[in-house]
């Protein structure tokens, strides 16, 4: 199942959690008392599972936000600006799921609803593309 941490012979994480300025989360991010806002990447490409055969498994690459606040928040999304994230689940839609969703590039700007849980799959750009996080302002 998901490991966390680099793994090894492939120098990728299969879950990296990140928060809304776009960089990866650390001790301090997940210690502060007012962080009701962060998301998940999930790489598919990064999967340590494969089939009877011997072949690796690969699966698209999802994030998804969970937003804890009262108001709804921008966030800013990981990955280079040739990326494309497309919004496919919103829990503060009355259907969730959703057949038209907008389309955000890596890096842009998205506003998430309060107390909301979304997902975004990953439609354009390398996967390794995708894994680009900003610096903590």
């Amino acid at each position: 199942f998901f490991q966390g941490p680099e793994i090894p012979g492939q120098g990728v994480k299969d879950i990296t959690w990140f928060d809304g300025q776009g960089a990866e989360m650390n001790d301090e991010a997940w210690n502060s008392a007012f962080a009701r806002t962060f998301g998940v990447m999930l790489a598919g490409d990064s999967l340590a599972v494969k089939d009877y055969f011997g072949n690796a498994i690969r699966d698209d690459t999802f994030l998804l936000y969970f937003n804890g606040h009262h108001e709804d928040v921008e966030v800013r999304l990981p990955g280079e600006g040739n990326v494309r994230w497309r919004h496919i689940f919103d829990s503060a839609n009355a259907n969730g799921f959703l057949e038209d969703g907008q389309n955000v590039e890596g890096g842009g700007k998205f506003k998430l609803p309060s107390r909301s849980v979304l997902i975004l799959q990953q439609s354009e750009g390398s996967d390794d593309q995708a894994r680009y996080w900003y610096a903590r302002s």
